[in-house]
């Protein structure tokens, strides 16, 4: 995972860095997950410059704050401080573009701000973007967007499943962030799962075209997408591959289609159950976890008959206690 320090937010701000990686930072920025991070970082670079007019600096400071939407900093500082940290914050406006972006943005733009939306376990909830574009969340699931989409892409951050209805706009990508993978499209309908619990990362396109990539300086790959292919990705051993399934037949979860496991790791599998029936489950041989198992579910199925249909050759005993299920090995 990209990781923002001291020297390269410095390079960003003096317009140094190659354009991958100044992406990279405006999108660690933009990840409201980063603020607390991102403030002190600013802050510690601010302290480590100077500057001569204090009123000048100070609003600076402010500017730089707002444009990138981020809190005051967090610790308390004496008077002395501050005013040094106000000081410093002209040497970085100091620099052309960064003075023309800023006062530009804050001249045109209003101020954007984050939302964030959480399904929590046992539910589903429904999610209606700046755009329009409409996004279902599974249990126990979360997307962060912006209250307006500027600039080149309509980006979100999120975690969990979802399903999305996006609209289309070929001037400007949707891109959907989930931490070591993305996911671009136009305009599309498809399913996302991407929980940072769980080994497998799945895109399931219903419709449209996507392209799927991993978020990280180390690893570039990247696969398109058509109706019907699915991208499956396992964190545990790097396994980046396309899979098909029959879109024709496939519902999703916000469609009342029940649940779907495209050759999934029991362990996933266990952990979906316990945040869509708010149960929870122990897997007791933790060999079984890395298991995988190819199966549909109606909306209908109750949480011990989807168990029992992935326990249809006996290989595991499953055993109820104080409200919680265990499941074991069956053969020792």
């Amino acid at each position: 995972m990209f990781k923002v320090t001291k020297d390269i937010l410095e390079e960003y701000f003096y317009g140094k860095c190659p354009e991958w990686q100044a992406c990279k930072v405006r999108n660690w920025l933009a990840d409201p997950s980063n603020e607390g991070e991102a403030a002190d970082l600013m802050q510690a670079l601010f302290e480590g410059l100077d500057a001569d007019d204090p009123v000048l600096a100070g609003q600076g400071f402010e500017a730089v704050r707002v444009r990138l939407g981020l809190p005051s900093p967090r610790r308390e500082k004496p008077r002395r401080t501050v005013w040094r940290v106000a000081r410093t914050v002209a040497a970085v406006c100091a620099v052309p573009l960064l003075i023309l972006s800023a006062l530009l943005w804050m001249q045109r733009q209003a101020v954007v701000e984050w939302n964030d939306e959480y399904s929590a376990y046992g539910e589903m909830k429904q999610v209606v973007l700046p755009d329009n574009s409409v996004v279902w969340l599974n249990s126990g699931s979360r997307i962060s967007y912006p209250s307006a989409f500027r600039g080149r892409s309509r980006q979100v951050f999120a975690q969990g499943e979802l399903y999305a209805e996006i609209e289309s706009d070929a001037r400007k990508p949707f891109i959907i962030k989930t931490g070591d993978f993305s996911v671009k499209v136009l305009g599309t309908r498809f399913n996302l799962k991407a929980y940072p619990e769980d080994r497998a990362v799945e895109v399931i396109l219903v419709e449209g075209a996507v392209e799927c990539y991993m978020d990280s300086e180390a690893d570039d790959r990247r696969m398109q997408l058509k109706a019907g292919d699915m991208a499956y990705y396992n964190r545990d051993s790097g396994v980046f591959e396309k899979r098909n399934f029959n879109p024709y037949i496939y519902s999703s979860f916000a469609e009342g289609g029940g649940m779907a496991f495209f050759h999934q790791p029991l362990g996933d599998i266990v952990a979906h159950l316990e945040r869509c029936f708010n149960r929870k489950i122990v897997i007791m041989d933790e060999r079984l976890s890395a298991v995988e198992y190819f199966a549909f579910f109606s909306k209908d199925d109750s949480l011990e008959k989807i168990l029992e249909t992935i326990n249809m050759d006996r290989s595991m005993t499953i055993t109820e206690s104080n409200g919680m299920l265990f499941i074991d090995s069956g053969r020792r």
